[in-house]
């Protein structure tokens, strides 16, 4: 919560004009949908929705398990897919806005020890490309981007140098870019991956 509170803090000090935030467990149905709903309850229009979580749990097929898969899919395809269904009838009738849905390059290329969470993000892909042919009659947006190795929390204490992964910024000015093309133009795909590749 408390990162939530200074991220509300440095959004006001840059002046925007209303910041509302609602701590969610995202793996929870009940609690997505509630958050959905009380995003629907500011009544206001919605400029964009970014589904960002996401989770890895290294497994295979040799060490995998039901709950692992079941975990992730909660995580990081299924709370994506609810709050968006929530969220649907607005930009249906506003004829407006963007979708950006934040995959992996795992949702492209398999990995070992990542048979589950490849799942998830595949599946991920398969929603932001439905989304799109189903949204393009409503003049409504949708990118899926598929980053790879970005330094984030989830890799604190790697032995990886911190050289070797982007930074999340520029996965964040890529969001920013999809945001800012005019309503003729959407960028579908985008794929990023550190210079050195995947490791």
């Amino acid at each position: 919560m408390n990162d939530l509170k200074e991220s509300a803090k440095w959004l006001k000090e840059k002046g925007a004009p209303l910041v509302h935030f609602t701590k969610t467990d995202l793996t929870e149905k009940k609690e997505v949908l509630a958050y959905g709903k009380e995003i629907l309850k500011l009544n206001c229009r919605i400029a964009g929705l970014i589904n960002n979580a996401g989770v890895y749990v290294r497994d295979d097929s040799k060490n995998n398990s039901v709950d692992n898969l079941e975990f992730l899919i909660r995580t990081n395809l299924l709370s994506a897919f609810y709050l968006t269904n929530k969220l649907l009838p607005v930009f249906k009738k506003q004829k407006a806005g963007h979708i950006i849905n934040i995959s992996s390059v795992a949702g492209l290329k398999s990995f070992p020890q990542g048979m589950s969470y490849g799942i998830s993000k595949f599946a991920l892909r398969g929603m932001g490309l439905g989304l799109r042919e189903e949204l393009k009659k409503y003049s409504v947006k949708v990118s899926t981007i598929y980053p790879g190795a970005t330094f984030t929390d989830s890799w604190k204490g790697t032995k990886v140098p911190v050289s070797q992964f982007m930074p999340a910024e520029e996965v964040a000015q890529v969001v920013w870019n999809c945001f800012n093309t005019s309503p003729r133009t959407v960028i579908e795909e985008v794929v990023m991956r550190p210079m050195g590749g995947d490791f």
